[in-house]
C-alpha cells in the first residue's frame, strides 16, 4: 500500500551513535556531506 501523503525529501532518521559517526567518518572520507553520503547510499538500494 502506498501513502498518499506527498513527499517533500525530508527524513529524519535516528541512526544511533555508533552508526551515525560511522557515516559522518565515511562521508569525510569521501570528502562529501554526511547528508549527501546517505543519499548516496540509499540510491544504491533503487
Amino acid at each position: 500500500m502506498v501513502a498518499k501523503k506527498s513527499c517533500k525529501g525530508v527524513l529524519n532518521i535516528r541512526l544511533g551513535d555508533d552508526l551515525h559517526l560511522a557515516a559522518f567518518i565515511a562521508a569525510f572520507n569521501a570528502s562529501t556531506s554526511a547528508n549527501e553520503f546517505i543519499k548516496r547510499v540509499v540510491q544504491q538500494q533503487f
